[in-house]
């Protein structure tokens, strides 16, 4: 792929656009999402990088899917290089799974690095929330 050249995802009357990584490792100009599509990290241990430019600058009129996102160092999307380089708007436009649009992570948030990482659901958070909060009754509770 030319590192310079823009990249529209924009379905057609069959299916929804998408881009299989499988190990890539890209760089590419800006990105637009001009319907409903999904980038598929894919399932190789070998680890996913893709770096968009900065991409607030384009509208975007659909909902990007990040399929089969492993949550670790093994998968990386960039969108620029600090965290602007996608709109508020954007990143609510974005939602990350496990696996191929079934399990939800959650939606989106941009670094400073201008990485695109996942924002827990609320629910998982509450959940993680609760168990700290049950440890540390029981931690008092064994210090008395």
């Amino acid at each position: 792929i030319n590192d310079a050249a823009s990249m529209v995802l924009n379905k057609n009357s069959f299916a929804s656009a998408a881009l299989q990584t499988n190990g890539l490792a890209e760089t590419v100009s800006t990105l637009e999402v001009a319907s409903d599509s999904v980038i598929d990290m894919g399932t190789l241990d070998a680890g996913n990088a893709l770096a968009f430019a900065d991409s607030s600058g384009i509208v975007w009129s659909g909902l990007l899917q990040i399929w089969n996102y492993s949550g670790t160092d093994q998968d990386k999307l960039f969108f620029g290089t600090d965290e602007n380089g996608l709109t508020e708007a954007q990143l609510a436009m974005i939602a990350f799974y496990s696996d191929e649009g079934e399990t939800l992570l959650g939606g989106a948030e941009i670094l400073s690095t201008g990485e695109v990482t996942v924002v827990p659901e609320p629910a998982q958070s509450g959940l993680l929330t609760a168990l700290a909060v049950l440890a540390a009754i029981t931690w008092m509770r064994r210090r008395k």
